[in-house]
């Protein structure tokens, strides 16, 4: 069987339908975008994963201009929610990455799938806007921790896994400790879960995206209890090296899309000034920004081509080759604007590769939020409504095969009752049936399942802890 080649990228930040990146400074830049899709053309992958902020603000002409991008990829691209990537701002409440699944017909934003014996794990971000104590900005519910642990415990033994999330984990790469959105007590709860798998099943690697720093950079951070550690560290970390790390591979990403975090990246006393305000719902130094961004001429663009580059920040992809009796691969990092590879990054497997054939399998999903009205996103729950009121949501999940959709099961506290809606495909969701049915068996077997679910609150908020779609299998 032939080498399978699999492609990473991570921070496209697509801005608008014209396929253009968000920048700090200026309009938006016209090269970052095709730069990325020109690398990854040229080092012709079967597959490539996206690890999130695929859009500037999630708008519905974001996602349109994504889409044209992915379709300008010569390969079948799978990709995950990052913080841009739901109700982004917070004058754009409850859409939730809705085009994500209408535009692009995605069914679930965390799934699992495989080639061959190698099994990735993408995992979406919830997110809420408003940033304070009990509504995070960006966060993963222990809800996922299930779907991840399920899966691992299927196929962990016999497969190599790799955990593909965004935002990376606290103590374990350049920055982590003190970067936007896992600086905080939530994520270092957030991380220790992830390192409580890492311990208990085998993960070859986990990749993240989010920080907009040079590929090359390299600093002195301390673990996750904020101790310093003795030497630097990069955007590639090898656990077992670290007595307090798991014995995992942790790659923090190269962002595509160098022209913004620049600043933040650059300058720490801008960085810690724009997270010190942005928690506020009236930030004056977010509305500051927003009226200067991308505005004027395209200033990233003029200098994107020229040596300053190498100041502003080499932007990159990853790329491995699954070699069907290989007990190792190669993580090689290929520098965008020369599309040139410059880095090589040795990672040992738990298990020889074996590619039966080269397509890309489907192994399950989670169900995923489409939409939703008058929820809040929260860490440890999945969701809550308000104290005596309503909320909605549309949602959907993709199996591995035609099952008979039986009902819903809500684990919730403090819930007067909730009443669903269903709708079946039979293509993986790539097209669904009419009419909403109140009977979901009436649906027949079908491989994918949308919901429409009201969920009334009664006197206090109800905490919704998981959802479940349960099925005749």
């Amino acid at each position: 069987m032939d080498t399978v080649r699999v492609a990473f990228f991570a921070d496209l930040h697509i801005r608008r339908n014209k396929m253009q990146s968000q920048t700090d400074l200026g309009a938006p830049s016209r090269v970052i975008a095709r730069k990325a899709q020109a690398a990854l053309n040229d080092v012709e992958p079967d597959v490539v994963f996206g690890l999130g902020d695929l859009t500037a603000e999630s708008a519905p002409e974001d996602w349109e201009g994504y889409r044209r991008w992915v379709e300008g990829v010569d390969a079948p691209v799978f990709d995950l929610l990052g913080n841009h990537d739901r109700d982004y701002t917070i004058f754009r409440r409850h859409q939730y990455a809705q085009e994500y699944f209408e535009v692009l017909g995605r069914v679930s934003g965390t799934k699992a799938l495989a080639v061959g014996n190698t099994v990735f794990i993408l995992v979406s971000e919830e997110h809420n806007p408003e940033g304070t104590a009990s509504r995070l900005t960006s966060t993963v519910p222990f809800k996922r921790f299930r779907f991840i642990e399920e899966v691992l415990r299927r196929y962990g033994a016999d497969s190599n896994v790799f955990i593909l999330s965004h935002t990376l984990l606290r103590g374990t790469t350049a920055l982590s400790d003190k970067w936007s959105f896992n600086d905080t007590r939530a994520w270092t709860v957030i991380t220790r879960r992830f390192f409580d798998l890492f311990e208990r099943y085998p993960v070859v690697a986990h990749l993240t995206g989010h920080t907009h720093i040079d590929y090359r950079y390299r600093a002195r951070v301390t673990d996750i209890d904020g101790n310093p550690r003795v030497r630097k560290v990069g955007k590639f970390v090898d656990g077992g090296e670290w007595p307090d790390l798991p014995d995992t591979y942790f790659l923090n990403m190269p962002c595509v899309d160098t022209a913004h975090g620049w600043f933040g990246s650059n300058f720490a006393l801008l960085r810690e000034l724009g997270k010190s305000t942005a928690k506020a719902r009236k930030s004056p130094f977010r509305r500051l920004f927003m009226m200067v961004e991308e505005k004027g001429p395209p200033f990233f663009d003029l200098v994107y081509r020229s040596a300053i580059n190498n100041v502003l920040g080499r932007a990159a992809i990853y790329y491995v080759d699954l070699v069907p009796g290989e007990d190792r691969v190669t993580v090689t990092t290929r520098w965008l604007r020369k599309n040139r590879d410059m880095e090589h990054h040795p990672i040992d497997l738990n298990v020889p590769v074996r590619l039966d054939d080269r397509e890309v399998r489907h192994l399950a999903s989670d169900l995923s939020i489409r939409t939703k009205r008058n929820l809040d996103i929260v860490r440890d729950d999945w969701f809550v409504v308000p104290s005596g009121e309503e909320g909605s949501a549309v949602l959907s999940q993709r199996f591995n095969k035609p099952l008979v959709v039986q009902g819903l099961r809500v684990d919730a506290d403090g819930l007067n009752g909730h009443r669903a809606a269903w709708k079946g495909s039979r293509d993986g969701g790539a097209t669904w049936g009419g009419a909403w049915q109140q009977d979901p068996r009436a649906l027949g077997p079908v491989d994918a399942v949308m919901v429409r679910v009201a969920f009334e609150a009664s006197n206090g908020p109800a905490a919704v802890r998981d959802v479940v779609v349960e099925t005749a299998d």
